[in-house]
């Protein structure tokens, strides 16, 4: 069984799509994709061999050697074009690395990205990077999830080729669509960042020396005021 952050990333793969597992790790999303009947065929690609290994392990113990192809590959660079020059599949996932990465993986291989129908990205890290950067590159965010498990945020995005509108700070950072939807994830997440600024401004404001000048103070109010923008939206 997938954790809820994989299921909540799985969520946004389309049924009857031809998949591709980047980072698959130990194999287990794919394993799942193809016995939910969501996936028709699935790539499980790594760059390591030896995790490789492991999801290889994975999928024959589960019989599905011959539904689940296991692909040594940087990123996206060993997905196969067809004669008309389409990608072999139609979606790809990219999980549980962190946003520069994934951005990289995309960026390296952007003619084959930009023909995919479906990219699912959950970042760990740098989401206003990943996401101006998206669109930069000529991607568009359709819709996002958030979950929380084993005391972390997590956000999943599903990303089609396309325009997007310009971001403001507090979307890029925060997320378009959940800030539009008023997700009561996010929300309480948001309460938890307000909390912690707050908590380090008015200790910096106690002290004798307190100078308002000071970068760190600067920089810890500036995110406060980045936090408390965004809970505007759910007024």
């Amino acid at each position: 069984m997938l954790s809820e952050r994989m299921l909540t990333n799985v969520s946004f793969i389309d049924r009857g799509s031809k998949v591709a597992d980047i980072g698959c790790d130990h194999g287990f999303v794919g394993i799942y994709l193809i016995k939910e009947g969501i996936a028709d065929k699935v790539i499980a690609m790594d760059v390591g061999e030896m995790p490789l290994e492991r999801a290889r392990e994975h999928i024959e113990e589960a019989g599905l050697s011959d539904r689940i192809e296991t692909r040594l590959s940087d990123g996206i660079k060993e997905l196969k074009l067809d004669d008309k020059g389409e990608p072999e599949v139609d979606s790809i996932l990219i999980a549980g690395m962190g946003g520069r990465l994934a951005i990289k993986i995309l960026s390296d291989s952007i003619e084959k990205a930009r023909k995919l129908k479906n990219i699912v990205l959950q970042p760990q890290s740098e989401l206003d990077y990943v996401r101006d950067n998206l669109k930069e590159m000529g991607f568009c965010i359709k819709d996002e999830k958030m979950t929380f498990e084993g005391g972390k945020y997590y956000t999943t995005m599903k990303v089609v080729s396309g325009d997007m509108k310009a971001l403001s700070e507090e979307e890029s950072l925060y997320g378009p669509v959940l800030l539009a939807e008023k997700n009561e994830l996010l929300f309480n997440f948001l309460m938890m960042e307000k909390e912690k600024f707050t908590g380090v401004v008015d200790s910096i404001e106690s002290k004798e020396d307190f100078d308002p000048a000071d970068s760190g103070y600067i920089s810890v109010s500036r995110k406060l005021e980045r936090v408390n923008k965004a809970l505007n939206y759910y007024k």
